[in-house]
């Protein structure tokens, strides 16, 4: 069931034109889409059955293509939430709060969009329980849309069962 409204798929579009008009003809996505997802698969199963540890090798995945700063995960049912930040730099202790604050706040309307030098990309749906959310916050280029949409439906078949284990052991 699709919950957006006309107003949003306008704001996601008018989003996407403009982040695709700041990177040229083609995204960085697309350019890299031949990505070792294999990768990825041996970064989690090397890594301790831990949510840092999981949101750490995906934060480490993903910047081989893209200026990952943040990734957090939430679920709002259960209010558990981790983040990890990759600088420790003070205007990473202000994305962490601005992070925080939207997991503490309601649920954001939209899965994409941009506040200051950040592009927030909201991760939800199969095969993660209906209540998970993940976060990636990247600067530089930016993802589009489309390219945010296509990395999270490949990543997240991958991620699923790890992240799955990592919440066991936090429990």
């Amino acid at each position: 069931m699709d919950l957006k409204t006309n107003r949003d798929r306008r704001y996601d579009h008018s989003l996407d034109e403009k982040i695709s008009s700041k990177q040229g003809a083609k995204s960085v996505i697309s350019q890299n889409f031949a990505m070792d997802l294999n990768h990825l698969n041996k970064l989690l199963e090397e890594s301790e059955p831990e949510l840092q540890e999981t949101l750490e090798s995906l934060s480490n995945w993903l910047n081989t293509f893209i200026s990952v700063k943040l990734v957090a995960y939430w679920n709002p049912r259960t209010t558990f939430s981790h983040l990890c930040c990759r600088d420790k730099e003070e205007s990473s202790k202000y994305l962490r709060e601005k992070s925080q604050a939207i997991i503490d706040g309601p649920l954001p309307r939209t899965r994409h969009w941009r506040q200051e030098n950040w592009l927030f990309h909201l991760w939800i749906g199969n095969p993660l329980d209906k209540w998970d959310r993940i976060l990636v916050v990247e600067s530089g280029q930016g993802m589009t849309i489309n390219d945010s949409n296509k990395l999270m439906e490949k990543t997240l078949d991958i991620l699923h069962k790890p992240l799955k284990n990592a919440l066991k052991s936090c429990t």
